[in-house]
């Protein structure tokens, strides 16, 4: 977790239960209260009986545990395969890219993005979606047909950029994707 621990500033671990109560470890009060105060929020991906399930929970607060409810839900079909990881950031060197006309592309910044692949064996295809995981909402999503589901999808994103690649039939794909703001929809 982002947040360090009072009295021995090591990084404070979270554990979430069966009831999405969320523990942290070493418990601080201060940490528990900067967690609440902050609108902590994070995700989980489970696997029920009609399928798997990505969640999205935000900290309501409390004692220990601290208590927890669910903001957002996505689920898949039944006997798909779910991996999810953040898109990372660093120094970013541009914030945008200008384009022929002189207009300028502003890059789509958000840190709350992950990337997330699944893949369906029976169906033989793919998807790779990006995702906020703090409303749920789809920022970007594909579907990938003719996978050879044993070597799966693997999926990189650094700032707006995404890159992703399968294997199909006729050989390694390859794709990239930059996103942009849209002053009118959001992301382009």
């Amino acid at each position: 977790m982002p947040f360090e621990n009072c009295g021995s500033k090591n990084r404070v671990v979270g554990v979430v239960d069966a009831f999405t109560n969320l523990h942290i470890f070493p418990f601080c009060k201060k940490v528990a209260a900067n967690i609440t105060s902050t609108g902590f929020s994070f995700t989980t991906l489970t696997q029920s009986g009609d399928g798997p399930v990505l969640q999205g929970h935000s900290v309501l607060g409390g004692e220990r545990p601290l208590t927890t409810t669910g903001i957002w839900s996505k689920p898949f079909p039944r006997g798909d395969i779910v991996s999810s990881s953040p898109a990372t950031y660093g120094a970013i060197s541009s914030f945008g890219r200008v384009t022929g006309d002189k207009s300028t592309l502003y890059k789509y910044l958000n840190p709350h993005l992950h990337v997330v692949a699944s893949i369906s064996p029976p169906a033989h295809q793919g998807r790779i979606s990006v995702i906020d995981m703090i409303s749920g909402r789809v920022v970007y999503e594909a579907v990938i047909p003719s996978l050879v589901i044993q070597k799966g999808i693997i999926a990189d994103m650094v700032e707006n950029w995404l890159v992703y690649r399968w294997l199909d039939q006729s050989g390694w794909k390859l794709a990239s994707v930059d996103l942009y703001e849209d002053r009118d929809q959001g992301v382009r």
